[in-house]
């Protein structure tokens, strides 16, 4: 299974291989790595609302968002 890493109507298509997820009562949580840096994204059941994060050895970030449908 693969995550999009660019907007949608992008000209450039890039996935990222999803290497692990977990799944309980209320969470989704999909971790993986690309270019030496490591990633995951808790997703909330209920709400959508998620959270992602970047890292590597020099630094990373957070970022927030949700999940809606079309």
């Amino acid at each position: 299974m693969t995550v999009p890493t660019l907007p949608e109507g992008s000209e450039e298509k890039r996935e990222s291989l999803i290497k692990n997820i977990e799944r309980n009562s209320e969470t989704i949580i999909l971790q993986g790595i690309e270019h030496g840096r490591a990633w995951s994204i808790a997703i909330s059941e209920d709400t959508g609302k998620m959270t992602g994060t970047a890292s590597e050895g020099e630094g990373g970030f957070v970022v927030f968002g949700a999940c809606v449908l079309d």
